[in-house]
């Protein structure tokens, strides 16, 4: 599969600039195996955003007390 990989570095290039996620990246060639897709963006250095995760800073976590039990 790395030859082919590598055959086809540009074509897998050019889809995966149009993706923000590994798994709209794997939709666009669902007969390859998730062991391919994997192999394939390490091989490439390819990047893409969490799959779930949203866009801008993340949140920051606020305590919220427990009310006190009845007295």
């Amino acid at each position: 599969m790395t030859s082919e990989i590598e055959n086809r570095a540009a074509e897998l290039r050019a889809a995966a600039s149009t993706c923000e996620t590994r798994a709209q990246f794997r939709r666009k060639y669902p007969r390859w195996p998730m062991e391919s897709i994997n192999h394939a963006v390490e091989v490439l250095g390819l990047k893409f955003r969490r799959d779930g995760s949203k866009a801008g800073p993340p949140k920051v976590a606020q305590s919220c007390p427990k009310p006190k039990g009845k007295s």
